[in-house]
């Protein structure tokens, strides 16, 4: 999934339609097919394409993929959500996109504490990661510590200068 590390989604449809020609059942290409539909908030399809890949290898991936189109598609709440995410966290301790994908939904049901734990949790797993530092500097900035906030945007911007909503 290197095209989809690059955010180059016909390249990586591309590759995943090869690996589904030779196999349609094959958990990565459904794995693939459904990043590729989450990229387009196709929250639908790509839920869908994550059972059938979950159904083949219940990866984390593959779960915190699930649960993450689920919810956006409106097939699963808060609870289950939480549930699924934490089960790929158990799978795969250091996933940092599953840590901050759970981390804005707890944000969002006002549990800011956890949520910057996992941010910080996946920071420190990535020094490298843009999303993780803004989240810290997001919550941070909600407790009104501006100092600290401004450190954590600061180095996501150094990280990813095009960075719309760090700016």
């Amino acid at each position: 999934m290197a095209y989809y590390d690059l955010d180059d989604m016909d390249q990586a449809d591309d590759a995943v339609a090869e690996i589904l020609a030779l196999n349609p059942n094959a958990e990565l290409g459904l794995q693939g097919r459904a990043w590729v539909h989450y990229y387009h908030d196709e929250c639908e399809a790509a839920t869908g394409l994550f059972r059938q890949a979950v159904s083949r290898k219940p990866n984390a991936s593959n779960m915190a993929g699930l649960a993450a189109s689920a919810r956006r598609a409106g097939e699963m709440d808060f609870a289950e959500f939480e549930e699924m995410m934490q089960t790929a966290l158990a799978l795969n301790p250091e996933y940092t996109w599953a840590m901050r994908e759970l981390a804005w939904i707890l944000e969002d049901h006002n549990r800011q504490d956890e949520a910057l734990s996992l941010f910080r949790a996946a920071s420190e797993l990535d020094p490298y990661d843009p999303y993780a530092e803004y989240g810290v500097a997001f919550l941070l900035s909600e407790q009104n510590d501006w100092e600290a906030a401004f450190e954590h945007v600061s180095r996501a911007l150094e990280l990813k200068p095009d960075f719309v909503t760090a700016l």
